[in-house]
């Protein structure tokens, strides 16, 4: 019995040094720069955003948030990456639907499961918009239909991880296209290539895909949402032109591993409540095209969840495993 009780004693004191020092280091964090582990190449809409949202991070939290780009594997390597550093909440990882899917998609395994990050909150959701290259004589999906028959085999498509190699498999599952998928690091990789011509057409979120439609280096010919853009007020939506379940947004959240210590997630919650609810940011998502998100932490989760049933039902479908 008297041993028992010193075994207590002393496991009672070395929980109370872990307290006492899980306590101490969240009182001083951060105490150091954090890294925004970005699993894309640099100039895409999730660096850009990670770039627009760290800036203010960084504000709010006193210290400099280091943006990190990571792409390959289908964003598989930035985000193994950010599971494997030390649960702390120095390293950050700006997530999207592709987040979530990969490990259900992967035919090998992926090294995480969504469950691994805690989402600190939404940067906001973003329609898709199928894009083509300005050469071709296309301006609907009509028209890439008709172009299809009379030109078998000649398109293609960009793809950039998981979530748009699945909204493409949509695409062919909704028209009847054969299109044939040519893959790469990132969605600036894949509309530079559309711009170019070397690739006839890319699915991605709207705020990099408008810009370069408004220059004229892509043409963008259907938008992914209920309603159109008052960006680009002459694109119908895919619903007008009579493709309704190719209705979709990319989402992007700001995640930190899910064993990180409470009062540090609580502490990093509260600053990206902060960051999405300032109103200079809020205005930069709704100008590229995006809508700021205003519901709950809760309502985040349910709305990703959703999200996800509808890719692995893309996924189920077509068949397609994350090679």
């Amino acid at each position: 019995m008297h041993a028992l009780i010193k075994n207590l004693s002393i496991l009672l004191v070395l929980l109370g040094v872990s307290i006492t020092g899980m306590q101490a280091s969240a009182q001083s964090f951060p105490s150091r720069p954090i890294r925004l582990i970005v699993p894309y190449g640099p100039g895409g809409n999730t660096d850009l955003l990670a770039r627009s949202a760290g800036q203010k991070l960084g504000e709010v939290l006193g210290q400099a948030i280091l943006v990190e780009n990571r792409p390959g594997a289908s964003t598989l390597i930035g985000t193994r990456l950010a599971v494997q550093a030390p649960a702390d909440g120095y390293t950050l990882l700006m997530g999207n639907n592709a987040t979530a899917i990969l490990p259900i998609i992967s035919s090998t395994p992926a090294g995480y499961q969504f469950e691994d990050f805690t989402p600190l909150g939404s940067m906001g959701t973003f329609p898709m918009v199928l894009s083509v290259t300005p050469s071709l004589p296309i301006r609907s999906v009509s028209d890439l239909i008709a172009y299809d028959k009379n030109s078998p085999g000649k398109l293609n498509i960009g793809e950039a991880g998981g979530h748009t190699q699945l909204l493409s498999e949509r695409l062919k599952y909704v028209t009847g296209l054969k299109l044939v998928d040519i893959n790469f690091g990132g969605a600036a990789q894949a509309l530079t290539n559309v711009a170019g011509g070397q690739i006839q057409m890319f699915i991605d979120g709207a705020p990099t895909s408008i810009v370069l439609h408004k220059g004229e280096k892509i043409r963008i010919i259907a938008v992914a949402a209920d309603k159109r853009l008052s960006q680009i007020p002459e694109v119908a939506t895919f619903k007008e032109q009579g493709f309704s379940p190719m209705t979709a947004s990319a989402w992007f959240a700001l995640f930190v591993a899910s064993k990180t210590p409470e009062p540090i997630v609580r502490l990093l919650t509260q600053a990206t409540e902060k960051v999405v609810a300032d109103p200079a940011v809020r205005e930069r998502i709704a100008a590229s095209g995006g809508d700021p998100w205003s519901g709950t932490a809760a309502e985040f989760d349910a709305y990703i969840k959703q999200d996800t049933r509808a890719l692995n039902e893309d996924a189920r479908r077509s068949g397609y495993k994350l090679p």
